[in-house]
C-alpha cells in the first residue's frame, strides 16, 4: 500500500509541476503575441 501511495504522490507532484510549466509557457506565448501585435 505504501508503494502505491508514494507512486501517486510522486505522480501528482510531477503532473502539478508540468501543469505549472505549461501554464507559464502559454502565458509567455500570449504575452509575446500581444507585444508583437
Amino acid at each position: 500500500m505504501t508503494k502505491i501511495t508514494h507512486f501517486w504522490a510522486f505522480f501528482t507532484f510531477v503532473a502539478f509541476s508540468l501543469g505549472l510549466s505549461n501554464c507559464r509557457t502559454v502565458k509567455n506565448g500570449l504575452d509575446e503575441k500581444i507585444y508583437n501585435g
